[in-house]
C-alpha cells in the first residue's frame, strides 16, 4: 500500500506537526505495509521525525515542477489523503481557498481515490466560496471532518452527507512517551533542569492573523504592504493570553513557552 499524504505546513507549524503525526499513526494502524509519502520543506529533518518520507517543497507551493512531482507520486500511490489543519475558508483570504481547489483538482486527474482527511471548515463569508469549498469537497472519494459544525456547514452548502464523515482532530491519537536522556541533555543545553518539568505548563503562543480579516491577500500580507493597524479583537487576545499566563504564574506552575508558528512567534513570545 502506498499513501501520498497532502497535508500542511509541517515544516513550521507545531500544531501541524502533531495532527500530521496522528495521521501517520491512524493509517499504520489501518494498513501494516504502507510506505508514506508526505511534503516539506525540511524534508530530511521531518523524514527523521515521522519515519516517512518526505518531497522537498512547500505544502503551498506554486512552482509548476513541484505540481509536476507532486502529479507523478500521486499518479503512483493507492490513496492520497489531503488534510490536515483548517484549509477550507475565505475569512483570512481567498487566494488559499482558490488555490486549494486548483490543487484537489490537479490531483484528482492523476489519482481518483482522494480523501479529505480530518480538516476544520473555517468561517466563510461569500456564496462563491462556500461554492468553490462545495466543489473540492465533492472531488474526494470521502471527506473527514474533524468537528460537527464544519459537518453541519458542508451540508448546509450542497455536500451530501453521505459523503461526510465527522470525526476529531487527529492530533489528540499519539500518546506522548517517556522523556529519554537526549530530552534531558537538550533541556539542559537550553538552561532548563529536569526538576522543571516536576511542575510546569506548557503553552505555544500563536499571534493568531486569524482574528483580522484579509481580502484577496492574507492580511499578514497587506500589513507588510499597507501598513494596516492590528484589529481591537486581536489585542483582546494578547491581553486574555497574558492574563491567563499571570495567574498561571501565581500558583506556582513553571511555564514553558513554546513559539508556535515561527518568528513572528519568537517575537510574540518575549512579547507576553
Amino acid at each position: 500500500m502506498k499513501v501520498l499524504l497532502v497535508n500542511s505546513d509541517v515544516a513550521k507549524n507545531r500544531g501541524d506537526r502533531a495532527i500530521t503525526e496522528g495521521m501517520i499513526e491512524l493509517i499504520r494502524n489501518r494498513e501494516e505495509d504502507v510506505l508514506i509519502t508526505g511534503l516539506s520543506e525540511e524534508s530530511e529533518r521531518d523524514a527523521k521525525w515521522f519515519g516517512i518520507n518526505f518531497l522537498k517543497m512547500d505544502a503551498l507551493s506554486i512552482n509548476p515542477i513541484d505540481w509536476l512531482i507532486l502529479a507523478n507520486e500521486a499518479r503512483r500511490s493507492d490513496l492520497v489523503y489531503w488534510g490536515g489543519g483548517e484549509l477550507l475558508k475565505d475569512y483570512t483570504n481567498t487566494i488559499s481557498l482558490w488555490y486549494w481547489c486548483a490543487k484537489v483538482l490537479w490531483l484528482s486527474w492523476f489519482n481518483a481515490n482522494i480523501y479529505g482527511t480530518f480538516q476544520g471548515v473555517g468561517p466563510t463569508r461569500s456564496a462563491l466560496s462556500k461554492r468553490l469549498i462545495r466543489f473540492a469537497v465533492n472531488r474526494t472519494s470521502k471527506f473527514a471532518v474533524r468537528d460537527q459544525e464544519s459537518f453541519d456547514k458542508l451540508v448546509r452548502w450542497g455536500v451530501s452527507p453521505q459523503k461526510l464523515i465527522s470525526s476529531t482532530d487527529p492530533a489528540v491519537y499519539p500518546t506522548p512517551g517517556e522523556l529519554e536522556d537526549n530530552d534531558f541533555k537538550l533541556l539542559h543545553s537550553l538552561g532548563l533542569e529536569s526538576e522543571f518539568l516536576d511542575n510546569f505548563v506548557a503553552i505555544a503562543p500563536r499571534n493568531w492573523f486569524h482574528y483580522q480579516k484579509g481580502g484577496f491577500l492574507p492580511f499578514r500580507w497587506r500589513v507588510r504592504l499597507t501598513g494596516t493597524q492590528v484589529s481591537e479583537q486581536n489585542l483582546r487576545y494578547k491581553q486574555a493570553l497574558t492574563d491567563l499566563l499571570r495567574r498561571t504564574a501565581l500558583k506556582n506552575e513553571n511555564i514553558l513557552l513554546i513559539p508556535m508558528h515561527g518568528v513572528e512567534d519568537i517575537e510574540f513570545c518575549q512579547e507576553i
